[in-house]
């Protein structure tokens, strides 16, 4: 029986792209950027303003997948962070102090898994010179489109276009009541 073991270590450094001194960046500037796309579907209860998300399409450019299933998890994860953000987390702050008075771990509403949507996660393969073996990134990414995703499945819905997060039901009622008045758009 032939039994092969192999180890193989390395690291890679971003080139650094920008002269001068800057600040801000713990490993320097992105060598490599990627895209992302993504399409969101929503239902809006027009009496009750509650915004339910069913299914996110989200493909993302990760460069050399090197691990596809890792990079589904990414995705997945990802877009579950940021489609809980749209709907349902809040920050609230001090205004005197700044400092956060929000809820805690124990009152923050966190989705379940009847919250969650059906996320379709669709990886896009390039091959980056500039990655390390051709990779991009699949980490944080992929949620950075989803509220806006969001937020314009919601306005193709109802007509109108919130413009803060989360979408609650209040706001959601609000704005319906403001478009039956003629306004369009709604902080």
């Amino acid at each position: 029986m032939l039994i092969a073991n192999s180890t193989y270590h390395g690291r890679y450094e971003t080139e650094n792209v920008i002269a001068g001194e800057y600040r801000g960046a713990t490993i320097g500037a992105s060598p490599t950027y990627s895209m992302t796309a993504y399409i969101a579907e929503v239902f809006v209860d027009e009496q009750t303003g509650r915004v339910t998300v069913t299914d996110i399409w989200c493909a993302h450019d990760c460069g050399r997948a090197i691990s596809p299933i890792a990079v589904k998890g990414q995705i997945e994860g990802s877009v579950y962070m940021a489609a809980s953000e749209a709907i349902m987390e809040r920050m609230e702050y001090n205004p005197e102090t700044g400092l956060n008075v929000g809820p805690n771990l124990l009152d923050s509403p966190i989705p379940t898994t009847l919250d969650t949507p059906n996320i379709h996660a669709i990886i896009v393969e390039s091959n980056d010179p500039n990655g390390p073996f051709g990779a991009k990134e699949a980490g944080e990414g992929p949620a950075l489109g989803v509220v806006g995703a969001i937020a314009n499945a919601v306005a193709h819905a109802t007509g109108v276009r919130l413009r803060s997060v989360p979408f609650t039901p209040e706001k959601v009622l609000n704005a319906l009541k403001e478009r039956r008045a003629g306004k369009k758009e709604v902080e």
